[in-house]
């Protein structure tokens, strides 16, 4: 199965103040080391989390990227298109 993630879910595994969230999040990653699924990020993803102003933050989420192999996507015409579309009729804010 191929599963694309946001920033939010890689950051469920460090949710400190949340801690059925990030049980929550190490399960899902468990699972899908255990069921091999692919996992894939997008291009804007992968720069929110170069822009984490924590660097040690930051350098243990670009490490869950390395250790599950996340896949990114990179920004097509297409892709740009239905994100405009998407946003102008409020169905992701």
């Amino acid at each position: 199965m191929k599963i694309y993630l946001d920033t939010s879910v890689i950051n469920g595994l460090y949710a400190d103040d949340a801690p059925w969230i990030k049980n929550a999040t190490k399960l899902f990653f468990k699972s899908v080391q255990s069921e091999g699924h692919s996992l894939f990020i997008s291009q804007i993803v992968s720069e929110e989390i170069k822009r984490t102003p924590d660097l040690s933050k930051q350098k243990k989420l670009l490490h869950v990227i390395q250790k599950y192999q996340c896949k990114e996507l990179r920004n097509t015409e297409k892709s740009i298109e239905l994100a405009t579309k998407y946003i102008k009729h409020k169905i992701i804010p």
